[in-house]
């Protein structure tokens, strides 16, 4: 009966792989965009989703060992990435950050042949 007053549609095991595997990819490139500078903060909020969907895809029986598989690939990649990030992160709040501009060693100049 509870299942029938849910409005939430069930979602297959396959689908919510797919949708946490985009959300990674999501994840890191929102990640990149903010280390080159073209997000003003970190995506929190997105890594706080996928956490989430990875905790709700913990409690889900999974009977195929396939999903189990892609699964466990997908919230390794997750912590890879965490692990990348919270260290990048750290070292760029702490103004140790090894990227570096550097400026052209000669002017540029237009050449006539």
């Amino acid at each position: 009966m509870a299942d029938q007053l849910s409005l939430e549609p069930k979602r297959t095991v396959d689908e919510m792989l797919m949708r946490l595997d985009q959300d990674i990819r999501r994840f890191r490139i929102d990640f990149e965009r903010f280390f080159s500078g073209n997000l003003p903060m970190p995506p929190e909020q997105l890594r706080i989703m996928v956490q989430n969907q990875i905790k709700e895809l913990r409690t889900v029986h999974m009977k195929a060992v396939a999903h189990r598989f892609r699964y466990n690939g997908l919230e390794a990649k997750f912590n890879a990435l965490l692990v990348l990030f919270n260290r990048r992160l750290r070292e760029y709040e702490l103004g140790l950050s090894l990227i570096h501009i550097s400026e052209p060693t000669r002017p540029f100049t237009l050449s006539r042949m």
